[in-house]
């Protein structure tokens, strides 16, 4: 395998193919130490540093094997001679590699003394690249989704692109940064020690930028690999494993992984090969090479520049953790006929930082505040005065609401439940809130109008039946009887936005009743008499199934097929007074604030660890 074309480092084949397999080998012990790590600490950490600690491990293996073989690439080349840089030797390439047989030794012997430094030179120089590739993410990521917030196109960012992008932006970034300690790398390997290398690092990136280019669009190029290569492998399982491919498949699942596993390795092999062999020509001070010298840079001028790279930095992470970015609040005005009036009422409420409370009077007073604040992504939803709460942000989850989190119950875990809740109320074809009146209900009329205030109501039962629970009377119900039936919604015309609404409806359904007298001694779960919440989150009550449904055939000794009904069991008419109570009964209240700040509940706690990485990180 030959490394590219215009490295300042020319190899003999034979020892090109070992450099090369000397990095696979360092790929696959840095590739399944992360593994092993993210595994073993999976089960004791939250779930965000399972993906971020095998991020922040340093290099260990890479930087011990690459910078123990440095003096031996330089041996090697020194061999060849100036002439032969560009591959050749003239017919004596078994020689060279005949003279260098001994190089196991010398790598060990190289570890052996420069082991410790190299080692520091690991840990000092990744937590420099961790610094600086977040540095790189934050920078080049945060105008990029500050543009598509702005141009309205903020639902591209849906949970997994952010949650999954800052994992792989953390990652990439890091690796780009690595461009800047490799040069410490092959000074350490020279002899110098780790703070020299770590100094001198630095002196050249801020001193002459000019010969890190390379360095840098080699690692870049690196990153478009990795991500070129995963997207592929996605886009592959995505085509192929909904296409009735079973997940365990050879064909389907395991092939392409195994394929893109090896191209992975091969690649970061080539790409681990070539990195080392253009440091250590590039920046090569002993001689062997040329004169390279690392320039002396004035240490005001290295604080001027951390200064600058400091300030901007904290600028994109301040308008990142403040959620600082464009939000459309601005309320569409009002339409002049009342169901586009209710519609548009309905969505500008939506789009503001409001509070929504729902009150079941019919139900001894059940009371759900939801709290919704778009500005800051935050939702907080209370149920009741001691009930459960619910809280989240784009940082953190705490209480159940029904999302791939659900069970978290009073623990707060670092995942952004806000995104995951707003994605799923994007997609969901009516308002996703109990007690709300379907928006597609086409039947509003005005009752009452002042100069800031329009009452809407519906006054069809067929429609109350429908905005309450989404279904006709004749869908719901067998023998249905109307005892009352209506729902009014109040809105600002002010500020275009609604004030508040109320549900009445009673109905009796006879065939319900029908069912609970003919069954004697047996429990059902609606009786004579007994009222049904009808304002539940699941909207509709379970019915006692109608005895026809037993099939049961009349016998020509039961009585009871030629007897006559019961008039009292059917349903009242002009000569019947139908004193029955309501099968179904609801009342429900419904009251809205705007313009509200949601406030942490005490019981979230303080921010942890995680919580503050998603703050930076999910913007």
């Amino acid at each position: 395998m030959d490394l590219p074309d215009g490295l300042s480092l020319s190899l003999p084949a034979a020892r090109t193919d070992r450099l090369v397999a000397v990095a696979a080998i360092v790929v696959l012990l840095e590739g399944l130490s992360r593994i092993l790590l993210a595994v073993a600490v999976g089960p004791f950490v939250e779930s965000v540093w399972s993906y971020v600690l095998p991020i922040l491990v340093p290099p260990i293996f890479a930087t011990l094997c690459l910078g123990a073989v440095v003096p031996a690439l330089r041996e090697v080349n020194a061999a060849d001679g100036p002439g032969k840089s560009d591959g050749r030797n003239d017919g004596n390439e078994a020689d060279t590699d005949e003279a260098s047989e001994p190089d196991q030794r010398e790598w060990l012997e190289q570890v052996r003394s420069r082991g410790r430094s190299l080692l520091a030179v690991a840990v000092g120089g990744h937590a420099l690249a961790v610094v600086a590739g977040v540095a790189l993410f934050v920078l080049i990521d945060t105008p990029i989704r500050y543009g598509l917030y702005l141009l309205g196109r903020g639902d591209l960012l849906a949970p997994h692109v952010v949650v999954y992008g800052a994992f792989l932006g953390l990652a990439f970034g890091t690796l780009v940064a690595w461009a800047v300690p490799a040069v410490a790398v092959v000074r350490v390997a020279d002899g110098a020690s780790a703070r020299t290398g770590l100094r001198e690092a630095l002196e050249t990136t801020v001193g002459t930028p000019r010969a890190l280019a390379r360095p840098f669009a080699l690692h870049l190029g690196y990153v478009v690999f990795l991500a070129a290569t995963l997207v592929g492998t996605f886009v592959w399982l995505e085509v192929t494993v909904p296409n009735g491919t079973e997940f365990g498949s050879i064909e389907g699942v395991v092939l392409p992984l195994a394929g893109s596993g090896l191209v992975l390795v091969f690649g970061s092999a080539a790409w681990l090969a070539a990195s080392v062999a253009l440091a250590a020509g590039r920046f090569d001070a002993t001689g062997a090479r040329g004169s390279w010298r690392p320039p002396s840079v004035p240490v005001a001028q290295l604080a001027v520049a951390f200064l600058l790279v400091t300030s901007l930095v904290t600028t994109a992470g301040l308008v990142r953790a403040g959620e600082i970015r464009p939000v459309d609040a601005e309320p569409e005005p009002l339409p002049d006929d009342p169901n586009g009036i209710y519609a548009t009422a309905l969505e500008n409420t939506d789009r503001s930082d409001h509070v929504y409370r729902y009150s079941d009077v019919g139900d001894g007073g059940t009371v759900i505040e939801t709290h919704i604040d778009r500005s800051d992504r935050q939702l907080k939803s209370v149920s009741g005065e001691d009930g459960p709460v619910t809280y989240l942000t784009s940082a953190v989850s705490y209480g159940n609401f029904g999302g791939p989190f659900d069970g978290s119950g009073s623990e707060a875990i670092a995942v952004p439940g806000y995104l995951v809740w707003e994605e799923s109320e994007q997609w969901s074809e009516s308002s996703a809130r109990v007690g709300e009146p379907d928006p597609a209900e086409h039947d509003w009329t005005i009752r009452d109008a002042t100069d800031d205030e329009l009452v809407l109501e519906l006054e069809d039962p067929d429609d109350v039946s429908a905005a309450l629970a989404g279904g006709e009377l004749d869908e719901r119900f067998d023998e249905p009887e109307v005892h009352e039936a209506s729902v009014t919604m109040t809105v600002d015309t002010e500020r275009n936005v609604l004030v508040d609404g109320e549900f009445r409806f009673a109905v009796t359904d006879w065939a319900e009743v029908e069912s609970a007298d003919e069954i004697d001694g047996v429990e059902t779960g609606v009786t004579t008499g007994e009222q049904v919440n009808e304002s539940s989150f699941d909207g509709v009550t379970a019915a006692v199934a109608d005895d026809e449904s037993t099939d049961r055939q009349p016998d020509a000794t039961d009585e009871s097929a030629d007897r006559e009904p019961d008039a009292s069991n059917e349903p009242p008419g002009d000569d019947s007074d139908g004193d029955h109570e309501p099968t179904h009964d609801a009342h429900l209240e419904l009251d809205y604030e705007v313009d509200v700040d949601v406030e942490r509940p005490e019981e979230v706690g303080p921010p942890g660890p995680g919580e503050l990485f998603w703050r930076l990180f999910a913007y």
